[in-house]
């Protein structure tokens, strides 16, 4: 082969590598693609089994904590939603890292998570006495409460809303929420 030849193949091998380098980039990023998407399906599945713990606690806000009726807080009610509220400071955290979106938070757990902070049960022998422990369920709850405005979606209990029992101090708990993270 001449000088000129050898020029030519080794230009072709240098297009030929450089097209299989950028195929195999796009592969791998593909990949990271996919296996994020992965990974998220399964935090929220994992999300979605955990939340089930709280089953009892959904039903007392149902049923014996219903807005309408009187209140005698059991010790072991309490603690069952104090975990529940964990629960929620969890998915502010995952939602402030941006681990997760509000969308697609908004679906599985909305309903849920209205039901329980608009309850002024759980407001009065809970929040508002302990709101220095919960300041992130506070920040969720605004979060959540100006995008479910923003997409004209209904706010369970809205009658009851969690910043309408105390506003000062709602806005109180934010302000600490924001200033720690």
């Amino acid at each position: 082969m001449t000088p000129d030849a050898w020029t030519v193949a080794g230009a072709i091998s240098q297009i030929v590598g450089s097209v299989v380098a950028a195929l195999g980039i796009i592969y791998i990023a593909l990949q990271i693609r996919d296996a994020r998407r992965f990974t998220r399906a399964q935090l929220l599945n994992e999300l979605e089994k955990e939340s089930k713990d709280y089953r009892h606690a959904y039903q007392l806000i149902t049923g014996e904590w219903k807005a309408d009726r009187e209140v005698n807080p059991q010790e072991d009610q309490l603690y069952e939603f104090f975990e529940c509220l964990g629960f929620f400071e969890r998915i502010k955290l995952l939602l402030d890292n941006k681990v997760i979106n509000m969308p697609t938070i908004d679906i599985i757990f909305g309903y849920r998570f209205f039901l329980l902070i608009n309850n002024p049960h759980i407001q009065k022998h809970i929040l508002y006495p302990d709101g220095h422990s919960f300041t992130a369920v506070f920040a969720l709850h605004k979060q959540w409460s100006e995008y479910r405005k923003a997409h004209n979606e209904e706010i369970v209990h809205s009658e009851t809303d969690l910043s309408k029992h105390d506003p000062k101090q709602y806005n109180h708990f934010i302000d600490s929420y924001n200033k720690r993270k």
